[in-house]
């Protein structure tokens, strides 16, 4: 019977310690007019939020993402305008603590932004490679929803750095970044494509495909570019997100246990980081007495893989790390 009231009790805790209020401003330029801008600040104040409560406590190196709005109950504007050609939100923002961010999966497991980096003898081709890329991708069953407010926060040199940064905070799952240059010989002309594919934690080894230009005009571009970008498609298609699908269908189940903690608290923050950082599909209470709590968590990761996180966020405290059979054992000293 205690074991079931404490049960019980970490339960009703959680709730409540889990949730936090916190106030954030955020700012657009209305580049790509008043709605994209507006809708933009709103975005840029509601993260601000969540990113000024964790500044101010001991997760301040947290990484707040656009992910993390998925994390908001409720908001309220305190204020709202437009000054110095921008327009800026002030809100108050009610938000999970501890929810997990690993939401693109759950929404759209093939979200792709895309750029395309040209050299000058092809700039006057961007609309035809631009037009004719999204119906490549669409038609590969790769949706576009997040393409718009990305290519809109991207400058028109298409750095690839600047295209990641942009990327890093929308709510897309890939990004597709490709430069295309003309190689001439005395006999053709070559159309070449070298594309970069990018998760959100990973990059691919760049994919180089080429075609020949039977004329240098739009048709024959066109028809070189489909060529190359099809072929470029196919290979990620093929070889990077049905492999990174099949490995996220895989769900394995683990028990982590905590023992020796003087506080809660010392619990909360390494399942709030082990969650922040999308390592939870699911994670049930399985027990909790004196000093030691047990839960059970559906993950697709793998133990080593959460020890080293884990590792990560108690690098300050003593303790021990080990696995046993099916368990991460954590011991606070």
């Amino acid at each position: 019977m205690k074991k079931i009231a404490l049960s019980f009790l970490l339960v009703f805790f959680t709730i409540n310690l889990w949730a936090a209020t916190s106030i954030g401003v955020g700012s657009s330029s209305m580049d790509g007019g008043i709605r994209v801008a507006d809708k933009r600040a709103l975005n840029n104040a509601l993260i601000n939020a969540i990113s000024s409560y964790y500044a101010e406590s001991s997760d301040s190196g947290k990484n707040i993402t656009i992910d993390h709005l998925k994390l908001i109950k409720k908001f309220r504007i305190l204020e709202r305008g437009v000054e110095n050609g921008e327009v800026y939100y002030k809100v108050e923002a009610e938000f999970d603590e501890i929810g997990s961010v690993n939401f693109a999966t759950k929404v759209n497991p093939n979200t792709v932004v895309y750029y395309i980096k040209t050299d000058t003898s092809l700039k006057e081709f961007k609309e035809l490679f631009a037009n004719d890329a999204k119906k490549i991708l669409e038609g590969n069953n790769l949706s576009l929803k997040y393409q718009e407010d990305f290519i809109v926060n991207v400058d028109k040199s298409g750095n690839s750095e600047q295209a990641y940064a942009i990327f890093s905070i929308t709510k897309s799952r890939y990004l597709m970044h490709t430069t295309l240059k003309i190689e001439k010989s005395k006999t053709s002309n070559l159309l070449v494509s070298e594309t970069y594919f990018y998760t959100k934690k990973d990059t691919y080894p760049v994919i180089r495909a080429e075609a020949t230009v039977s004329k240098m005009n739009a048709e024959g571009i066109g028809e070189a570019f489909n060529k190359v970008y099809q072929t470029t498609i196919s290979y990620i298609i093929s070889n990077f997100i049905n492999n990174q699908i099949t490995a996220e269908q895989h769900e394995n189940r683990f028990d982590l246990v905590f023992i020796n903690f003087k506080s809660f608290n010392q619990v909360m923050g390494v399942m709030d980081y082990l969650r922040s950082k999308g390592f939870f599909t699911t994670v049930k209470v399985k027990s909790v007495v004196t000093g030691k709590a047990e839960f059970e968590m559906v993950t697709k990761s793998n133990l080593e893989a959460i020890k080293k996180v884990a590792e990560e966020r108690l690098k300050d405290q003593p303790h021990n790390l080990s696995i046993e059979d099916n368990a991460l054992i954590l011991e606070f000293q």
